[in-house]
């Protein structure tokens, strides 16, 4: 089990590190996270839903258009 979680934990570092370096989009995603942020405080999941699958779709695009994935 011991092996198992440091293994968890190392992927996920290496993944959040591969996240931040290859997928900085800068404003666009700030943008994203924002309106995130405010559908989630006024309990609107429809827009809520809508932001988080055009944020995680441009981050995939950008990941593939820089030749990451794929």
């Amino acid at each position: 089990m011991v092996l198992l979680d440091t293994h968890a934990t190392i992927y996920d570092r290496y993944l959040r590190y591969q996240m931040i370096a290859a997928v900085y989009r800068g404003e666009p995603a700030s943008d994203e996270h924002r309106t995130l942020l405010e559908s989630a405080l006024a309990r609107d999941w429809r827009a809520a839903q809508k932001a988080l699958t055009k944020h995680v779709q441009d981050c995939v695009d950008q990941m593939v258009i820089g030749g990451l994935i794929g």
